[in-house]
């Protein structure tokens, strides 16, 4: 059974303008806190990578891919790719919403190999280091579902985690629509220096599909 929120996505938005007006700033505090954490996780995980480059083998081309891509991080049906293309709303361009997701899932999964940047329960967000240049966040909407009462969170701040790793695992399946969004750089503009554009489709998608990539 799919749990829904009939009112949800309206509530969301009104109470998003408001939430988001500080998200940064409150995520900002939050990594500068558990920065010795964060640090401790990231040298993992650059460790791990110089580990992989002794072993690739057969999986040399997957392990590239995945370093330099973010993926789906649930079952469901890929909306938009908002603050990739001109035209944005003034909502999206504030929460730099890269992709939007509505989730048919009991559970999260990471986007990407990285290491937890800061899990703020109030807003539903989990933010990841992907790189020295790229930290995004995985957002589902307040109105939709409440972190604190309806999911427990499967990872802490500073682990090193995976592509896949289940981050969140909800009581029940939900349907309800989540975001992916740009923590850093701050500017789009700059993301798409890098290269990164949208590579999937818009539709339904598995976790774990090629979203955005170089």
């Amino acid at each position: 059974m799919i749990h829904v929120f009939e009112t949800g996505y309206l509530q969301d938005e009104e109470m998003e303008d408001e939430i988001m007006a500080d998200f940064f700033e409150t995520l900002e505090n939050d990594m500068r806190k558990g920065a010795d954490e964060i640090r401790k996780g990231w040298d993992a995980f650059k460790g791990s990578l110089k580990m992989a480059a002794f072993d690739l083998g057969q999986n040399e081309k997957e392990h590239l891919e995945a370093e330099n891509a973010i993926y789906t991080w649930t079952d469901g049906d890929v909306e938009d790719f908002p603050y990739f293309f001109a035209g944005a709303s003034t909502k999206d361009q504030a929460m730099r919403t890269l992709a939007t997701m509505m989730m048919r899932d009991d559970r999260l999964v990471s986007p990407c190999n990285g290491v937890v940047a800061s899990i703020d329960e109030n807003n539903n967000t989990i933010a990841i280091v992907v790189n020295d240049e790229v930290i995004v966040a995985v957002k589902v909407c307040t109105g939709s579902v409440d972190f604190s009462k309806e999911a427990t969170i499967l990872v802490k701040q500073g682990e090193f985690i995976h592509l896949g790793q289940p981050l969140v695992q909800f009581n029940q399946k939900m349907h309800a629509k989540t975001k992916l969004l740009l923590v850093k750089p701050a500017c789009t503009i700059d993301l798409k220096a890098m290269g990164f554009k949208p590579a999937a489709s818009k539709g339904t998608q598995q976790a774990g599909t090629k979203l955005i990539s170089k």
